[in-house]
């Protein structure tokens, strides 16, 4: 069952225009800008319910980011840009059917729980990269690895993003 973005949208016909316009011309046809918001809004949902909140518009330009469809953001490495939307393009196609499982597959839970910065301080360095199944973070590529959990890629629940964006802030007698 194909999904109508104006009557799945969680939000108003004007705030999904604002975010349809800026996207549609790296989209290329109208078919894919609708592909690319389903599935965005698919992955802001999820992002909502993953933090125990409501959606709000800032989860679904999360999304887009992940998909590398937000031109507010910096862009990051061209190839990866590229890949990311090549790779996700199907997903988006399956999910403008009524089909999240690609989708789900192809962005783990653990990035729905990134902050923003974080987000694109990975992707800038090219260090969130589609593995074959995935997107995962290259550890060669990430040196930073305080959020990770023995090396899975998992956050810490304390440590995933709170409403605004920030992780939670680490406990006394922590750290260097």
């Amino acid at each position: 069952m194909a999904l109508n973005i104006v009557s799945e949208s969680p939000f108003s016909a004007e705030v999904t225009e604002q975010f349809r316009s800026p996207i549609a011309p790296a989209a290329g046809s109208p078919q894919q800008t609708e592909a690319i918001l389903v599935a965005a809004y698919s992955l802001g949902v999820k992002r909502a319910d993953l933090l125990q909140r409501g959606v709000e518009p800032s989860d679904v330009e999360y999304a887009l980011s992940i998909l590398c469809h937000w031109p507010f953001k910096p862009q990051g490495i061209g190839e990866i840009v590229a890949q990311t939307r090549a790779v996700s393009q199907h997903a988006a196609q399956e999910a403008i059917r009524g089909d999240a499982r690609e989708l789900d597959r192809l962005v783990p839970d653990f990035m729905l729980l990134l902050s923003t910065e974080r987000l694109h301080e990975l992707q800038d360095r090219g260090a969130l990269q589609y593995d074959g199944r995935s997107f995962a973070i290259s550890e060669e590529l990430d040196k930073s690895d305080e959020w990770v959990d023995e090396g899975n890629g998992w956050p810490e629940p304390e440590e995933a993003v709170e409403q605004e964006g920030e992780p939670a802030a680490e406990e006394e007698g922590e750290g260097v």
